[in-house]
């Protein structure tokens, strides 16, 4: 138990970075670290408020009851998406992992420790929804003390279904494609169908609950309540035995959703230690036969073979790709869902036809908002890590040398903006100036976040990170060069929106 504890604050001290923060000799960077923490708990303390601003304006509609299964599911998926997208580092391991494997550590307690981080953080972004619309179900509804305690053990069991389906797909595509030397390719291109299938079902399911409300309007909401609830419940089973036995308080149900909602994790933590040590060592050392030959090397131009090089290092990455397509994914399925179903009709779904003005205006602002998600150039300098002092003695202007990294970063989201500019002009009644805007808004944004996100990353490079999720999210080139990219067109949204 001791050395199990042990394990756990070393990687709660590595998560954190409370060691890494204390021992900082640059007193620049050391205040950087600290910014960063407040900044990123301004952040949370931001989305539960307008988590708790969204559950308000629902109850105060008279749709209250609606809110505990809602909030288990967007928790559940804000569960999944986080799993699938850092499930291929994570089961890589830490630089670590083989130096733990050769210490006195058991493998069955390497693995706890390793999913015991996993449920903290999903637990952790999952209380973004489920405590503030919780809290709102309480205060509009006369619930009793056991409700309370029930609702408590959802909250803790919300993400753990989600998180050990994801990990077990995860895992098992690891094995099969551990000895490929695009095993990376391949698991960020699956992981990406699987984001995509995801979004999918959720526009799917919004698009129902539309049709619902379009349809019964002259039905009380109690009533609504109950047909959204079937909708839902109907899509995501889960939400189902959430909604039998935490809500309705039904024993037999609260036991199966406890049993159901543990037994995978469980299973995949037994199903992990048994070949922890076998998986580690086939992902860090693949055996790859080749037979190679031997051809006369061809000059090519530079910009050009900096350019490949970019684009390669991106397409074999653990979690740079993903991380990047996530807006490009979300861009291309919301404008094709508005496509396909009308602005106008959504609009009289959910009773907002006399805000259509102000939504249209909003469109090239949404799209920025994607380009922000996508940029890649924030944290590409970073990404060389060890290899770094290679680009810098290059016989080359710098100019040259960072070329590449800028046009990586506007092949991922000049064809978004234009396929969504494209499909939103033809979704909403525009006149021909305001379709225009659509594209030179968004594509003038996507030169904008590049050129900004890679002067920052130049400045403050962080070449010692060990994996691409902490240099994606961690320091001041996420701070000033990411953050602001998302930050600024939703600001500008609000201002449009107030006025």
């Amino acid at each position: 138990m001791s050395k199990l504890c042990l394990l756990l604050r070393i990687r709660l001290d590595e998560l954190f970075g409370i060691s890494a923060t204390k021992y900082e000799k640059n007193q620049k960077k050391k205040i950087s670290k600290y910014i960063h923490g407040v900044i990123m708990f301004l952040l949370f303390v931001i989305s539960v408020g307008i988590a708790y601003g969204v559950a308000l304006k629902l109850a105060e509609s008279g749709f209250a009851n609606l809110l505990p299964v809602t909030s288990y599911v967007v928790g559940s998926i804000i569960s999944l998406v986080v799993t699938i997208l850092k499930i291929n580092e994570m089961l890589s391991g830490n630089e670590d992992a083989e130096f733990l494997m050769s210490m006195p550590f058991s493998t069955i307690s390497q693995v706890a420790v390793l999913f015991l981080i996993l449920y903290l953080k999903n637990t952790f972004y999952a209380m973004i929804a489920v405590v503030p619309m919780g809290i709102v179900y309480g205060m509009y509804t006369s619930v009793s003390g056991g409700f309370w305690a029930l609702w408590i053990l959802g909250l803790l069991l919300t993400s753990l279904p989600a998180s050990g389906i994801a990990a077990l797909i995860g895992m098992v595509i690891a094995i099969f494609l551990s000895t490929s030397k695009n095993s990376n390719l391949i698991q960020s291109l699956i992981s990406m169908g699987i984001f995509t299938g995801i979004i999918i079902l959720i526009l799917h399911t919004i698009a129902r609950v539309g049709e619902v409300l379009l349809k019964e309007t002259n039905q009380n909401n109690e009533s609504l309540c109950q047909e959204i609830i079937a909708e839902i419940t109907g899509n995501y089973k889960l939400a189902a035995f959430y909604q039998n036995g935490i809500v309705e308080q039904n024993g037999a149900w609260v036991f199966l959703f406890v049993l159901i909602s543990v037994i995978w994790y469980l299973f995949f933590v037994f199903f992990l230690s048994m070949s922890y040590q076998e998986l580690i060592l086939a992902l860090k050392s693949p055996v790859n036969y080749q037979s190679y030959q031997f051809k006369n090397l061809e000059q090519q131009n530079l910009k050009k073979a900096l350019y490949k090089k970019e684009v390669k290092q991106w397409l074999h990455s653990k979690s740079y790709m993903v991380k990047s397509m996530t807006g490009v994914i979300l861009s291309l399925l919301f404008s094709a869902f508005v496509l396909i179903k009308g602005a106008n009709p959504l609009c009289r779904m959910f009773g907002v036809m006399e805000y259509l003005p102000k939504i249209t205006m909003c469109v090239p602002l949404v799209l920025c908002v994607f380009v922000g998600m996508s940029c890649t150039s924030y944290c590409s300098v970073s990404m060389e890590g060890k290899r770094h002092w290679i680009t810098q003695t290059m016989p080359m202007e710098e100019k040259i040398t960072y070329s590449g990294k800028m046009r990586l970063n506007l092949t991922v989201t000049i064809p978004m903006v234009i396929l969504s500019a494209a499909m939103l002009s033809v979704s909403f009644p525009v006149e021909v100036w305001q379709s225009v805007l659509f594209f030179v808004i968004p594509a003038i944004y996507a030169v904008f976040s590049a050129w900004w996100g890679l002067r920052v990353n130049q400045k403050y490079a962080d070449y010692a990170s060990e994996s691409e999720n902490q240099i994606m999210h961690q320091g001041l080139s996420f701070l000033l060069g990411y953050l602001p990219g998302i930050l600024l067109p939703v600001l500008g949204i609000l201002w449009i929106w107030i006025n």
